[in-house]
Formats: C-alpha cells, sequence, structure tokens
C-alpha cells in the first residue's frame, strides 16, 4: 500500500493506493465529514453508498460525499486494486463557487463515472502524479497536489457532464435484494423500528432478514439504521435549534442517553459538542 495524508489551515487531504488477492470487504461502518474518491484500477467490486449497491468495473470512479453511509463489499473477482482519496474543499484550488461545480458528481443521484480510453488514460496519469508527489514530497508538493485534484475533478465534471442524462447507475444484482427494505429504513427511521416488525413487514423470518441485509450491503440491520438515524441527528444539530432531547425524540431513539452514546461513537463527540464545534467552524470561516 502506498499512503499519505496531510492535516493544514485550508483543509485535509489524503491518498493511499492498495491491492487485494484475497476476498476483502470494509470491517467498519463508514461515515465522515469529507470528500472521498474511490478508483479501481482494475477487478470488480461492489460498493454501498447510502441505499444502493453499485457495480464497479476497472476504469470506474466512485464520488462519496461528506456524512453518506458507505461500504466496499466483495464479490467473485479476488483481485483487485484502488485508489482512494479524501479530502476537504478548502484543499482545492480557486473560490467556493467554483468548488460548488467541482463537486456536482458527489450529490447526484447517480455518483459514479465508468472511464474508458483516452478518458480513462488521463485519470490514471492525474492519479500517479498524485500517488508521485505524495511519495517524494518534492518542493511546495501540497500546491501541486491542489492543482492536481482540481484538475482531476475539473475532468470528472467534464465526462459527468457529456454522459447522458438522466445517467442510470450500474446496480450490483445485491441491490434489488434489500432495495424495499432499504427504502422503508431511509424514510421511517423517526419510527420505533424492530426486526420482528420489520420481518412481518418483508414477510421472511428475522434470522433471514439479518443474513440477508448483511450479505448485500455489509451492514447489520441496526447498525444501519442506526447510522441513518445519526446522520439526521447531525443535520438537525447543524440546521436547527432543537435541543438534543427534540433532536433524539425526531431521529428515533427512545432514550437520550443511548442516543448520546451511539452518537459519541459515530462522531468522537456528544451531541452537544458536536453543535458546538459546527457552530464554531461556521463562524470562522465567516470571518
Amino acid at each position: 500500500m502506498q499512503q499519505a495524508s496531510w492535516n493544514h489551515e485550508a483543509g485535509i487531504f489524503a491518498i493511499d493506493s492498495a491491492r487485494q488477492q484475497v476476498p476483502f470487504a470494509m470491517p467498519d461502518s463508514h461515515l465522515h465529514d469529507w470528500y472521498e474518491l474511490y478508483y479501481l484500477v482494475q477487478g470488480e467490486r461492489d460498493y454501498f453508498i447510502r441505499d444502493r449497491t453499485f457495480h464497479l468495473a476497472a476504469g470506474s470512479m466512485a464520488a462519496i460525499p461528506p456524512n453518506e453511509l458507505h461500504r466496499s463489499l466483495g464479490n467473485h473477482v479476488r483481485q483487485w486494486e484502488r485508489i482512494l482519496i479524501s479530502f476537504r474543499p478548502g484543499f482545492l484550488a480557486g473560490s467556493s463557487a467554483d468548488h460548488a461545480a467541482l463537486l456536482a458528481l458527489f450529490h447526484q443521484e447517480n455518483p459514479c463515472l465508468q472511464a474508458s480510453g483516452k478518458d480513462r488514460a488521463r485519470i490514471e496519469t492525474i492519479l500517479a502524479d498524485m500517488l508521485q508527489e505524495a511519495s517524494s514530497q518534492a518542493a511546495s508538493f501540497p500546491l501541486q497536489l491542489s492543482a492536481l485534484l482540481t484538475q482531476l475533478l475539473v475532468l470528472l465534471q467534464r465526462l459527468n457532464s457529456q454522459r447522458r442524462q438522466p445517467a442510470h447507475p450500474v446496480l450490483s444484482s445485491r441491490h434489488a435484494r434489500v432495495e424495499p427494505i432499504l427504502s422503508f429504513l431511509n424514510q421511517s427511521f423517526a419510527e420505533r423500528i424492530t426486526l420482528e416488525d420489520l420481518a412481518r413487514r418483508f414477510h421472511i423470518s428475522p434470522f433471514y432478514l439479518c443474513k440477508r441485509f448483511r450479505a448485500e450491503t455489509g451492514f447489520t440491520v441496526v447498525e444501519y439504521l442506526n447510522q441513518v438515524r445519526i446522520r439526521e441527528a447531525r443535520r438537525l444539530l447543524e440546521k436547527t435549534d432543537l435541543s438534543i432531547l427534540e433532536v433524539s425524540a425526531q431521529t428515533g431513539f427512545n432514550h437520550v442517553s443511548h442516543f448520546g452514546r451511539l452518537f459519541k461513537g459515530a462522531t468522537g463527540r456528544t451531541p452537544g459538542a458536536y453543535r458546538r464545534n459546527f457552530l464554531q467552524s461556521r463562524a470562522v470561516r465567516r470571518v
């Protein structure tokens, strides 16, 4: 694995490449407050993002926005290679208005692109240059990495604008098997939901429901539901003046203490500390 990362006043940036020759799936829930680009150099992977499982082939780029559940999943192809880039917009060249256009792909219904021919070669050239800069750390290398990342996002923006609209995602065969369950959980997370109620709704046993859901998404039902609730809680803490108790109730947690423990486990902060940190960061950005 080749890996490098930096934290500085403008924002974070990290890049790493990895190759696997054995079955592999990301072991933990994955939700964070930065942007992520996942490029598959060779092989095939299934990639779960929010409520869909996308099938990625060599030359595929997945764009994962902040605070979105995602996890790579194993499939029948054992040998694969990928490059992963993580960043916050402050690392990019240009203004915040420029950033909005560059980041459009991340917020589309289909956040995956399949490149081929010259486009794929251009993407892989930029990625190779980024890995080289990260490895050599020559003079002013963060500036060069910022320029290369901006160049990559411009290229992805152009490829995205050229594909047919609406851009239909290439979904894994896993997706259809659990789509109704995912849809229900995303719409009804504020309600009291038990495994038994969910199994009755979809006419399967609780055991088979758990087994199928874990196999198709990489998450347990409870893990996924709690992450959906925490994602909404973060939004409410950032965008509203609701109390912690009200946020807990509106996101389906029966006990505020349970909400606080799960929230801190997922974000590293209590709900109150998370809100204070967000408000302080926003005030700094406005100065």
